[in-house]
């Protein structure tokens, strides 16, 4: 590791540092670091890895964690700096995510007011609890910010695909914070959309529900169902590269009449169960955490019915007297090709054609 920046202007208070953090260059490789001292005692250094992910350095000999949480974010290893000094750290890697640089900022504030100077183990056992907290609430938003994201890019796809008549009932049928087996639902045909930052489609299954046909809103039969699974990788912010959420709206936005996207706010605000803490567009779309650009890096489109892919179905489990089905969760490794070019339909165009197709909805005349 190349130590290329040994900066420091106290107070190390929060609003400095995530300020700083947010200036913060990704490194050019994994042996190089451009390293933000906290301190003047270099006790504390925070970097970006090049991925992009922050990073909290201690310098020092191993710290032993106990929480889990914890656990699974330290390592420790020897690096060399810029000058030749050798650096034995603990490092915390944070997720590769654009809030988690505020969490950054807020777990270095806090090791160095709980005493990291001068006692470097004490001041690490005592911010422990808060460092598990931080990053499980932090990954929890993470989480609903990236199913958001990825919800609101298959409906635009749709939207624009589609007859601009029938842009208020593609979104009408997206089912945003309320619970369904479907996060849309284009009249007879299901869709379940999983997004993820990872480079395969590997996804959370909440139950067999979601991957076993069942019956539209109005009742009928479903006719189809797929799930969409799109990747994505967040950008570095001010890069000009990808589409952000609040464009994401914007575009929503001008594709419907003024009631239907006033509903479709409350939705976006409601998502994720709780809206003093969801995303307001009118207040939060200036703010740097929503503005951190996306691109997407594949777009996959599953045939869940049939032998494909062999999903658990609800009737997997009619024998079975003391299982409920509906709470049954697993995980699934999707392979990128199941059966020539038909299963999965690849690249969002043709995914929304085939959606539409399915559905009878129709596709916009060019």
């Amino acid at each position: 590791m190349s130590d290329t920046s040994a900066e420091f202007a106290p107070p190390a208070s929060f609003e400095w540092l995530r300020d700083e953090i947010a200036d913060l260059e990704r490194s050019r490789d994994a042996a190089s670091r451009e390293l933000l001292w906290a301190d003047e005692g270099h006790r504390l250094a925070v970097s970006r890895d090049p991925r992009g992910a922050v990073e909290l350095f201690l310098p020092g000999p191993p710290l032993e964690p106990v929480l889990p949480q914890v656990s699974a974010k330290l390592d420790h290893d020897a690096w060399t700096t810029k000058g030749g000094e050798p650096l034995a750290a603990s490092r915390i890697v944070l997720p590769d995510a654009p809030h988690f640089d505020a969490v950054a900022a807020f777990l270095a504030a806090e090791l160095l007011e709980r005493g990291l100077v001068d006692d470097r183990e004490g001041a690490f056992r005592a911010t422990e609890p808060i460092i598990a907290l931080a990053i499980s609430r932090a990954e929890i938003q993470n989480q609903v910010l990236l199913g958001l994201v990825g919800e609101l890019v298959a409906l635009l796809a749709l939207v624009r695909a589609a007859p601009s008549a029938a842009a208020a009932e593609i979104v009408g049928g997206w089912a945003g914070s309320f619970r369904s087996n479907r996060d849309l639902q284009v009249r007879t045909v299901g869709v379940e959309v999983k997004t993820t930052t990872g480079a395969a489609s590997h996804h959370h299954i909440q139950s067999p529900l979601q991957v076993t046909l069942g019956h539209a809103r109005d009742g009928q039969p479903e006719t189809a169902l797929y799930l969409l699974s799109l990747g994505i990788r967040w950008q570095p912010s001010g890069s000009g590269a990808g589409m952000t959420l609040p464009e994401l709206v914007e575009d929503l936005l001008a594709r419907l009449p003024s009631e239907d996207g006033e509903d479709l706010l409350a939705r976006i605000k409601q998502y994720g169960g709780d809206a003093a803490t969801g995303y307001d567009h009118a207040r939060d779309r200036l703010r740097s955490r929503y503005r951190h650009p996306f691109r997407l890096t594949f777009e996959r489109l599953y045939d869940v019915v049939g032998d494909d892919l062999r999903l658990p179905q609800v009737s997997d489990f009619d024998s079975m007297s003391a299982v409920d089905a509906a709470t049954v969760s697993f995980e699934v490794n999707l392979p990128p090709q199941v059966r020539g070019d038909r299963n999965p339909v690849v690249g969002l165009p043709d995914i929304s054609r085939t959606v539409l197709a399915e559905s009878a909805v129709g596709v916009r005349q060019a």
